[in-house]
């Protein structure tokens, strides 16, 4: 099995793809006897080859979830009246309410702006993350990645 070190348990799916490959690239050249020793050797420098990049890959990936970690994004709602922020990695910051969107009368209103502002935000750091892995990856879906 390939292994990483450091590996977030997001990007297991990843490396499962590339254990399969390994996996079916030796039973192909297990099953075809000596004939493709020099396929071999070639598969093994492309399977050394596609490691090397995906350890720089997650190096990368890893470096980009620590920097979208310290980056905050605000959601609002109401006009502004409600704001959210949130971190890269979706944590909460702060909630600040205008006076005018607090009506004890109309508590439901305020609980609509609330989430549709808390809305807003994640929908924010989805494209902030988006953005900063897909560059990454070069736009490739990695099952279990958050972006």
């Amino acid at each position: 099995h390939i292994f990483l070190p450091g590996l977030r348990a997001g990007a297991l799916p990843f490396l499962n793809v590339l254990n399969s490959y390994h996996h079916i690239a030796r039973k192909i050249f297990s099953d075809t006897g000596n004939q493709k020793n020099i396929h071999k050797r070639d598969l093994k420098m492309n399977m050394q080859k596609m490691m090397k990049q995906a350890q720089k890959m997650q190096s990368q990936l890893m470096k980009a979830q620590e920097e979208l970690a310290k980056t905050e994004v605000e959601g609002t709602a109401g006009g502004g009246m409600v704001k959210i922020t949130l971190t890269g990695d979706n944590n909460l910051v702060s909630v600040k309410l205008n006076k005018d969107a607090v009506d004890p009368d109309d508590v439901e209103m305020l609980e609509d702006l609330i989430v549709a502002a808390f809305k807003n935000a994640q929908e924010k750091v989805q494209e902030m993350s988006g953005k900063a892995m897909g560059g990454i990856t070069g736009g490739m879906n990695i099952p279990g990645m958050p972006f």
